[in-house]
């Protein structure tokens, strides 16, 4: 039952969005979005669900799409993993209020690839593992730019948030955020987003 949305996941995801101040509607637009972005998943009817949840599910604007899907595989797992990660990254306003500069600056920089950003529904999500205080972590623009626009978001997550064996200090793989954050040289980095 790993890759079906049950009560649980959906009350999950629905209390991740409220903290987070945003709608259920959105959190749920943003996962049949990130359902899209991942390898087409089986689709079984959905299971545990009573009628009157379902008009309920329907009235947030859930879609019979996102209720069918069911992988037993990694497809489903990943679009709920990434769903999450999206329901919590700051929106364009968000952003800008972080760092101190105007929603236009912001789309600028998404433009520019010097911020990184999926785009959902239309609208901008801005992870916030790229912030450091009220700036990006150093060097952030450059490997972007190194890296091929179209890589999927779980991808450009991982590369900047996994360990590397390349990036050692005290004998540990660091962190690319973490490398880059503590003054760490981006030479290797920028060598791994090309390589991606």
């Amino acid at each position: 039952m790993t890759g079906e949305l049950t009560r649980e996941r959906f009350e999950d995801l629905a209390a991740l969005a409220q903290s987070r101040g945003r709608t259920v509607a959105e959190a749920f637009t943003i996962l049949e979005a990130t359902l899209r972005l991942t390898p087409p998943a089986s689709r079984a009817p959905a299971r545990d669900w009573a009628e009157p949840e379902l008009r309920i599910l329907a009235d947030e604007g859930v879609g019979d799409g996102l209720l069918a899907a069911d992988s037993a595989g990694a497809g489903y797992e990943a679009a709920v993993g990434l769903a999450r990660q999206l329901t919590e990254a700051l929106t364009v306003e968000e952003a800008a209020t972080h760092l101190g500069v105007t929603p236009s600056r912001v789309r600028q920089r998404l433009a520019a690839r010097s911020l990184y950003g999926v785009r959902v529904g239309g609208r901008w999500r801005i992870p916030e593992w790229q912030l450091r205080g009220p700036a990006t972590i150093p060097h952030l623009a450059t490997i972007l730019r190194n890296l091929r626009p179209e890589l999927h978001p779980l991808t450009v997550h991982g590369f900047f948030t996994a360990p590397k064996p390349e990036l050692q200090r005290d004998g540990r793989p660091m962190e690319p955020i973490a490398w880059l954050a503590t003054g760490g040289d981006p030479t290797e980095l920028i060598r791994l987003a090309a390589a991606l």
